[in-house]
């Protein structure tokens, strides 16, 4: 009797359904020939290399690694590599300590020629020197972001010894599309010149068009020098989506905004070791100037900041003041951070934080936010104590917003973080 033999296209679309079903799709490779291929394109597209588990030492003896596995398999199935599109490489802590030590991990980097995203991080917030990696781990990264089909990358508690060594990451990339760099420090500048204050980056036709970037906490702002360099290959002017954690200083986080003048969404966070009233003192050419950005449609202001006693509201007004015609911003997402004593102590330092919120409620309606829709603000509230927290706050809180509110604009929250 005749078997029908199901179209090339149908078998890859019924595969495709399974992506994430590992045990089917091990099933599905052991139909036949045809299903083979596509079932492996599922099963390794993917692979995560995490800390190896906390075991006994004639256990951890006799095992073998994840990584050594995967290995053994390329050599016997060359073909598999091409199949690994998305890796992870998560560093563990103290005996779990693994990628600056084990040198399997450069051989399966050398034989990966169409990785399209790329993570290196640590587990714990303990910065991995990149000069501490495993011999040759550093030249086998460098050619995996030099790939033609890396799209994404995704680097976490690194540490370099100076910005020059990070640009030279930077020099290798060609399409990048999504880059996140989180809990990245740099030692010292990079010594060679890098672009100035202008809102264009000097041509190079090598740059990659990146399309977002996520500048996550604790991350140097020597990083946005490096961003910025002649010799780096991203190309910020084509930025669309950003979200940038400001620490240290605003400074070079100003020069970026400067060059991102194609942004259509903005989120910052003000982690807690910035200053400012001292923002407010800085020269009008070191402050975040949004008259640069306007193409921007939506704009997240989080205040990171737990017990702190600055008012926000003179720096916010002074970001929103700074926009110009035209521009296109219709949503404004504000989220304060706060902590809440306990019912019986004095509460009026927290009430009353927005208290000066009417300048900013003139600012929004007045002629230049024309195309503004919505205006959100969140409250979230940490130390939460007895029943019905963010109802109460919200009664308690003291927040004059006659125009917003007129124009049906304004929409206020709070969140109990303890639930």
């Amino acid at each position: 009797m005749h078997t029908p033999i199901l179209p090339q296209e149908l078998v890859d679309q019924i595969i495709g359904q399974l992506h994430d079903d590992s045990p089917d799709l091990k099933s599905c490779a052991l139909v036949s020939k045809a299903w083979l291929a596509p079932s492996r394109s599922h099963i390794f597209y993917r692979i995560s290399l995490q800390p190896p588990p906390p075991t006994r030492f004639f256990a951890a003896w006799r095992r073998k690694s994840a990584l050594r596995s995967l290995l053994d398999i390329i050599n016997v199935t060359p073909e598999i590599a091409l199949y690994i599109r998305d890796v992870e490489i998560v560093e563990g802590v103290g005996d779990r300590e693994w990628v600056v030590k084990d040198p399997s991990l450069f051989h399966l980097l050398s034989k990966l020629k169409d990785v399209q995203r790329f993570r290196l991080c640590h587990s714990a917030g303990i910065p991995i020197p990149w000069r501490a990696l495993s011999p040759g781990l550093p030249i086998a990264i460098l050619q995996i972001l030099a790939l033609p089909s890396l799209c994404a990358l995704d680097l976490g508690m690194l540490s370099f010894s100076s910005a020059d060594v990070f640009v030279s990451l930077l020099e290798r990339l060609n399409n990048l599309r999504v880059l996140y760099l989180d809990h990245i420090q740099v030692g010292q500048p990079v010594l060679s010149s890098s672009n100035d204050n202008s809102a264009s980056q000097s041509p190079n036709t090598h740059r990659a068009p990146l399309d977002k970037l996520v500048l996550g906490a604790r991350t140097s702002p020597l990083v946005v020098g490096c961003l910025l360099h002649t010799n780096s290959s991203v190309n910020l002017n084509s930025l669309r989506h950003m979200s940038i954690s400001i620490s240290g200083n605003f400074e070079e986080f100003a020069r970026m905004l400067r060059v991102a003048v194609g942004l259509e969404t903005l989120e910052l966070l003000l982690m807690s070791d910035i200053d400012l009233p001292a923002y407010l003192n800085l020269p009008l050419s070191d402050r975040l100037d949004m008259s640069h950005n306007p193409y921007l449609n939506k704009l997240t202001v989080k205040i990171d900041v737990i017990q702190r006693q600055d008012d926000p509201l003179p720096w916010i007004n002074g970001l929103f003041s700074t926009f110009t015609t035209p521009n296109r911003l219709c949503n404004v997402h504000i989220v304060y951070s706060l902590y809440l004593p306990a019912p019986y102590m004095d509460r009026s330092v927290n009430t009353t934080i927005f208290a000066g919120w009417q300048e900013i409620d003139a600012t929004l309606t007045g002629p230049v936010f024309e195309f503004l829709q919505q205006v959100r603000l969140e409250f979230s509230l940490e130390n939460p104590i007895g029943f019905d927290v963010a109802p109460r706050f919200l009664n308690e809180v003291n927040l004059q917003s006659p125009l917003l509110r007129a124009s049906n604009r304004l929409t206020i929250e709070a969140f109990d973080t303890s639930r």
